[in-house]
């Protein structure tokens, strides 16, 4: 028995190796070796800083991962990844009137951060995850110019669901559409990004759900009614949302 545990325990670590250091991002090159620890096995170590984060997130998102850690998943989980819109759904397992649905959105965190924090996923096999990411690069690329392209974007988010499949076969991984803003400019970018995506995993076991064609006016930008600030979603936005994603979350329970 001793030698099997040791067994799953190293087969875990290949895993987890394979998963998340071999993903060839220079980001990730500062992750340090896996140790004995399972907090440095499952979850980022609070020592790495993401260039693509500002201050404040740096500081965000390693509060947010140390909640993570007092509130692990289990294998019966719907878990929602993502950043500060996802973030911003605040208790989704309300809006779904089930139990077993779990926050990971983490404000302001791009697509290079949630590839950082798969090793969770690939530890607890939830049931399924639900993964909305790229706005924040898209802000990046326009603003501050540290990241490359939107092609990089999409490859990202490919790679992170990519990984998680091969890593936990049983978990079904759905990836949304970045959803619209009221900004042209950001909104052209977020096009480009989704019809890759969507492209990428059309016939895959990885499902793409289009929501960005639900919340968009006839300008292509998004719904007025649906945002305060061009950008984040009100409540009607999360209404919305919760609609779109019900017949997909109930058909896993």
């Amino acid at each position: 028995m001793i030698f099997a545990s040791y067994g799953r325990t190293f087969c875990y670590l290949l895993t987890i190796c394979s998963a998340i250091m071999g993903c060839n991002r220079t980001q990730l090159l500062m992750m340090p070796a896996i140790s004995e620890t399972p907090s440095i096995e499952i979850y980022p170590s609070p020592e790495i800083d993401l260039d693509f984060h500002g201050e404040w997130t740096k500081q965000h998102y390693k509060e947010r991962v140390k909640n993570f850690e007092r509130n692990p998943l289990s294998g019966d989980d719907i878990v929602f990844i993502g950043d500060s819109i996802t973030e911003g759904g605040g208790h989704w397992g309300k809006r779904f009137n089930m139990n077993n649905i779990k926050n990971r959105g983490i404000s302001g965190d791009v697509s290079d951060g949630v590839l950082l924090r798969i090793g969770e996923i690939l530890y607890f096999q939830p049931k399924a995850i639900f993964l909305m990411i790229g706005f924040n690069d898209v802000n990046n690329i326009h603003y501050k110019k540290q990241i490359s392209s939107t092609e990089y974007v999409a490859d990202v988010i490919i790679d992170v669901a990519t990984k998680l499949t091969q890593g936990a076969p049983n978990t079904r991984v759905f990836v949304q559409s970045i959803l619209p803003c009221r900004r042209d400019y950001i909104n052209d970018m977020i096009d480009e990004i989704n019809a890759a995506i969507a492209l990428e995993f059309r016939g895959s076991s990885i499902v793409f759900i289009d929501l960005h064609s639900y919340f968009t006016d006839d300008f292509g930008k998004m719904r007025e009614s649906l945002t305060d600030d061009g950008v984040h979603l009100n409540e009607k936005g999360y209404q919305l949302w919760t609609k779109q994603l019900s017949p997909f979350v109930k058909a896993l329970n």
